[in-house]
């Protein structure tokens, strides 16, 4: 099973799913994925994750 069929096969049972290795958009969402930052508090870093990229919140804030 591909991660493509995976994260389809999740669509009918999630209503958030954003794995970050891309972007902070979601994959699966029910309304708009588009993620909304405050840029000084979050940032991707496509290399800084497990598996792929991560999101990387601010200490300070």
């Amino acid at each position: 099973m591909s991660v493509a069929d995976s994260i389809e096969g999740l669509r009918e049972h999630i209503t958030l799913y954003a794995s970050f290795d891309e972007g902070l958009d979601a994959k699966v969402s029910r309304g708009d994925g588009t993620a909304t930052v405050e840029p000084l508090v979050v940032k991707h870093d496509p290399d800084g994750g497990r598996f792929g990229g991560a999101a990387v919140f601010s200490a300070a804030n």
